[in-house]
């Protein structure tokens, strides 16, 4: 799943996280070396530690010598041509709350600055840059001074809202590189937290310090105060949202802090840092936390007696579509209305056979219980749990995102069983591999218990109806993944049932199915499945007037069935 950036960090926020503060400085690009010479001798004169491309890597280094300076500022200066308005480099600057120790800030600092200027992972290109540690104040801040022009294909650097280098996207990536290192950040925006003012330049930082007085903002206006005034706004939206999950999930304390920081946001105030919650470890990744909780929650739903799941699993749904729905995640919302996608939990060996018995295709050359077994054999080899692998492939999920809970379970326990670390790119993609083969080999398993003359479309096509069939029923509503595939079943469906099938399913005539759904509730629910999706994509042999007048009447013979 994929919770909106504002979501994701608001959440970080609520459990007592601290804001990453990245800034690019006002007027902090220089333009001929004699200016980068006079600001390296103010960023290393009072620096506790150094590094980048550009010096030599010296882990004990404090400083850089005058000669240091000078050859650094004239090499760089050397290729600089023209006269750009905010100068040849970017002085850009990091800062982190007190409690972080200044070890730990250059190691965060560091690791970010070699992603953005030198690993070519957001843009094709690299910058030399040097920085500089700094623990003058309570809080330790690191500064960074970047060469603009690029090293391999001079390519500018520069920070835009829509550029590659774009300052959510710096600030997420300094919040999760710290999380790495144990430090507990959020990319919040002070127009977010209700701070509709500037924060004081480094100029009036100075001059209040020799001045002996506080620091002044300086308030936003016109075009920048009502960006401020609309982002304050979405915060306390996506804030009720992130109460709702609280409440749901069991976090009553967490809850009431987001609603009063809601409160607090409507009528106009400032949001405070909150304090560190307990076990906050366990519940800073959002997504995690959801995904988690809707895992126990359908463990328990799946334990309780086989005529209570469908209207528990419907409810589940139901508040799971709202919470993903509030807080941006657009693709949670229409998983919920899929059916299951991939071939091993989208169709159960069960279902595979009763499909070739009904429609008097020749049988399995293997039991179903047979197959299960294998399956499971090959799954234990990888780590999952047998017991409810078999149960899991037996039941088949609601849905496509029941699914997804399913497939990102059973990576993590290939990952446990492999020691491999699921935050590390390249072994999160050796578990992935193992997955993906496994479910090839149970494929294969499923295909050979079938004899060669099995109808293999028509199989695929009876799986897809009861699979929307079962996500109907447990989330009320259906969709495919795109048009052209809506459009495919639909074709399908005219090839086995007739050409005039989708009338007839609007209509509520269903008597071209009883070969394959003999119960009369079956067929109803695969007709009230295909008027819904037929609602969401042209295509597929109605109009959206037809389904939308078929879908009622699907939804009150339902009722009445009830």
């Amino acid at each position: 799943m994929r919770f909106s950036p504002r979501a994701a960090q608001l959440w970080r926020f609520a459990l007592g996280s601290n804001a990453a503060v990245i800034k690019k400085i006002n007027r902090g690009g220089t333009h001929t070396a004699k200016d980068l010479r006079a600001q390296f001798d103010y960023l290393f004169s009072k620096s506790e530690a150094i590094f980048g491309n550009a010096v030599a890597h010296d882990p004990n280094a404090r400083g850089l010598a005058a000669e240091e300076r000078r050859e650094i500022a004239e090499a760089w200066g050397d290729d600089w041509r023209g006269a750009p308005k905010n100068g040849h480099t970017s002085h850009l600057l990091l800062s982190f709350p007190s409690h972080v120790a200044p070890e730990k800030a250059k190691l965060i600092a560091e690791a970010w600055a070699f992603e953005m200027f030198q690993s070519g992972a957001h843009q094709a290109e690299e910058w030399a840059y040097v920085a500089a540690l700094h623990t003058d104040r309570a809080h330790p801040h690191v500064h960074v001074v970047v060469n603009n022009r690029g090293l391999i294909d001079g390519q500018w650097f520069y920070m835009a809202r829509e550029h590659a280098f774009n300052l959510d996207m710096m600030k997420t990536r300094m919040v999760e590189i710290a999380a790495e290192e144990g430090v507990f950040l959020d990319a919040t925006s002070r127009a977010e937290r209700g701070i509709l003012s500037y924060g004081p330049s480094r100029a009036e930082i100075e001059r209040a310090k020799a001045q002996g007085r506080a620091p002044e903002e300086r308030m936003r206006e016109g075009r920048a105060l009502d960006e401020a005034l609309s982002s304050m706004t979405r915060s306390a939206e996506t804030l009720r949202g992130l109460a709702h999950l609280a409440a749901l999930t069991g976090l009553d304390e967490i809850a009431t802090r987001i609603g009063a920081a809601e409160a607090a946001l409507v009528r106009g105030g400032i949001v405070s840092a909150f304090p560190a919650s307990e076990h906050r470890e366990s519940r800073v990744d959002l997504e995690r936390h959801f995904e988690g909780w809707m895992g126990q929650a359908l463990e328990r739903i799946g334990a309780r007696p086989e005529q209570e799941q469908l209207v528990l699993r419907k409810e589940l749904f139901g508040h799971a579509r709202e919470v993903l729905d509030g807080l941006g995640d657009r693709r949670g919302v229409q998983l919920l209305e899929m059916p299951a996608q991939s071939e091993i939990y989208g169709r159960s060996v069960a279902l595979r056979r009763a499909d070739a018995m009904r429609h008097g295709l020749p049988g399995m050359c293997d039991p179903p219980l047979d197959i299960s077994e294998k399956i499971s054999a090959l799954g234990v080899q990888i780590g999952l749990e047998p017991r409810r692998l078999r149960e899991r492939i037996d039941r088949g999920p609601a849905n496509a995102f029941e699914e997804r809970l399913w497939v990102r379970d059973d990576l993590r326990a290939v990952a446990a069983h492999r020691n491999l670390d699921l935050e590390d790119r390249k072994q999160r993609g050796q578990a992935g591999f193992t997955l993906r083969q496994f479910h090839e080999q149970a494929e294969a398993l499923i295909d050979a218990g079938h004899r060669r003359e099995t109808d293999a479309q028509s199989a695929r096509l009876l799986g897809t109806m009861r699979a929307m069939a079962r996500t109907i029923a447990a989330t009320g509503t259906v969709c495919f993944g795109s048009d052209e595939e809506a459009q495919r079943f639909a074709a399908d469906l005219r090839q086995r049932y007739g050409k005039g099938v989708a009338t007839d399913l609007a209509a509520g005539r269903t008597d071209a199915l009883m070969q394959d759904f003999p119960e009369k509730r079956e067929r109803q629910a695969v007709a009230l499945a295909f008027t819904v999706a037929a609602r969401a994509h042209p295509g597929m042999g109605v109009t959206l007037r037809e389904a939308e007048r078929a879908e009622v009447r699907h939804r009150n013979e339902d009722r009445e069935l009830e």
